[in-house]
């Protein structure tokens, strides 16, 4: 029975469904948003920092949840507590998406290195805010917007079907 529920839900391993670990420690972070909220009340920067330190050297003790999800969650808990936009860093547009184009050139250059995670992880934090941009900006344009709205539309039928 264990076997089954580990393959599952993957409690000492990943999911057999490699993707359900999201799904399981985004329920593991909804079940620890009372400890969150304590969290931000006391000491809200150094755990941005300690933990998003852990996430990007991948010092983490525990397999659920992974760090990824606790400190991912954590920012948005914390962006949304401290009244952040998610945009703030579209004033450095041009920059951070100059950077992330740079950090996709290393990674992809220096797979299989020991150093490698590092440059993975900072393309992954730039690769976050070159998205949100590009999001901004192509909401901004009334044309593109109404083409997507009308797009979602087509992918809604093509769901569910006639």
């Amino acid at each position: 029975m264990f076997d089954y529920l580990n393959a599952i839900f993957g409690l000492t391993r990943s999911p057999i469904s490699f993707q359900f670990w999201f799904i399981r420690d985004l329920m593991v972070m909804a079940l620890l948003v009372s400890v969150i909220h304590f969290i931000l009340k006391i000491m809200p920067r150094f755990f941005l920092l300690a933990i998003f330190t852990l996430w990007f050297f991948e010092w983490w003790p525990v397999y659920i949840p992974s760090v990824a999800a606790v400190a991912f969650f954590y920012a948005g808990a914390y962006l949304a507590y401290a009244n952040i936009s998610l945009f703030f860093l579209d004033r450095f547009g041009l920059q951070v998406v100059t950077a992330y184009a740079g950090i996709l050139l290393l990674d992809a250059a220096s797979k299989g290195q020991a150093y490698n995670s590092y440059i993975h992880n900072a393309g992954i934090l730039l690769g976050i805010a070159s998205l949100l941009l590009v999001s901004s900006m192509v909401m901004s344009s009334i044309k593109v917007k109404k083409a997507l709205l009308w797009a979602g539309g087509g992918q809604f039928l093509c769901i569910c079907g006639p």
